[in-house]
């Protein structure tokens, strides 16, 4: 494992960071090359929160995240873990998803070292992750909701969609979820 491009020897990395790496990749990998945001927006604003998202996503690709950010995600991760465990339906998925994935059977201590795994993530390690899966440049921008709404510009943040994009904008047409023929544009009144 080389995190940041420095051999681990050199590095001077303990077995935790070394896992915590390996879990984080392992996570990734269960979806490789994918990586999600999500978000919620008036039509009109669809564009602006777009790139905001994608500002994000460069300044985690640029810079390691402050002590503030990283503590606050490791609480995050490590507070909110027992919930995973909060009912016998968790319990079972999340079983059935360690044999599902193979993680049991690469890790069987993943769960009893899971928090200090965590613990053992730095700001250089993060960074390293995020310059090795995420790509900006290449981000793929779904939008659902009225386009005549979603294109126009706000005074304030006059961002278009054409703006965040270096490939073209495709627009697909509503389908029937039975024929998966395309929907007329407007539905009859």
């Amino acid at each position: 494992m080389e995190p940041c491009g420095q051999p681990a020897a050199e590095a001077g990395q303990s077995d935790d960071k070394e896992k915590a790496i390996d879990q984080a990749q392992a996570i990734l990998g269960e979806f490789p090359n994918k990586f999600t945001a999500a978000y919620q927006s008036k039509s009109r604003s669809v564009s602006y929160a777009a790139s905001i998202v994608i500002r994000e996503m460069k300044k985690m690709t640029g810079q390691p995240p402050t002590d503030q950010e990283l503590n606050v995600a490791k609480r995050g991760f490590i507070d909110t873990f027992p919930r995973h465990f909060a009912t016998k339906t968790q319990v079972a998925a999340n079983f059935a998803q360690e044999e599902f994935t193979g993680r049991y059977a690469l890790d069987p201590q993943y769960y009893q070292t899971y928090r200090s795994h965590i613990e053992a993530v730095t700001k250089e390690d993060v960074l390293g992750v995020a310059k090795k899966y995420l790509a900006p440049d290449k981000t793929v921008i779904l939008i659902v909701g009225q386009k005549d709404e979603i294109s126009k510009k706000l005074p304030d943040h006059p961002v278009t969609l054409q703006e965040l994009t270096s490939g073209p904008v495709t627009e697909l047409p509503l389908r029937d979820p039975l024929t998966m023929k395309p929907m007329p544009a407007s539905l009859p009144k």
